[in-house]
């Protein structure tokens, strides 16, 4: 396999290529997290939500709090066609949304810690891309996904200009 990982997706395919190191064919890294950036950056490891909010949240989704536009929940992506947009703004209102958010939250320490713990992938191809419009592209993100090239002794640093963290996977411009 050729594995494809975009953001926190970058943590869960360095895993499966820990797991199955024969299986691996080659690496690309979209932006892929990096699991010391919460340290690296003096910041708690979750996803960024305070973890009582996260409690509450699927009850205050069972009432309809979130599609009555009372708190702001991700908006779907625009470039979707219509039924699927509304599908996709229709999971961000829901209780699995939220309890999906709340899982990953309390699992991310753990995780974090599995991926610190992986090996390097040898020389297996590895490509790190980030997008010159995104936080990833300077200061400490960026020193980290220059340590990501580490991992493997096959691999490149490929920027793309213009393109934004979620603009990668979404925009067809950058595709």
């Amino acid at each position: 396999y050729v594995l494809v990982g975009h953001s926190l997706g970058g943590l869960y395919v360095r895993e499966f290529a820990d797991m199955f190191p024969d299986s691996v064919a080659g690496m690309v890294l979209i932006e892929g997290t990096h699991p010391d950036s919460w340290q690296r950056q003096n910041l708690s490891e979750g996803i960024g939500a305070d973890a009582s909010q996260l409690n509450m949240a699927p009850i205050l989704a069972r009432v309809g709090f979130f599609r009555a536009g009372l708190f702001p929940v991700p908006p779907a992506d625009p470039a979707l066609p219509e039924q699927q947009r509304n599908q996709e703004q229709a999971y961000f209102n829901s209780v699995k949304y939220f309890e999906n958010l709340r899982a990953v939250n309390n699992s991310f320490p753990a995780a974090l810690q599995q991926v610190r713990e992986t090996k390097d992938l040898g020389s297996i191809p590895l490509a790190i891309v980030v997008g010159t419009a995104s936080e990833n592209f300077q200061g400490v993100v960026r020193e980290l996904q220059n340590d990501l090239l580490k991992l493997s002794t096959n691999s490149v640093f490929i920027s793309v200009d213009g393109a934004t963290h979620s603009g990668l996977v979404d925009d067809e411009r950058y595709a």
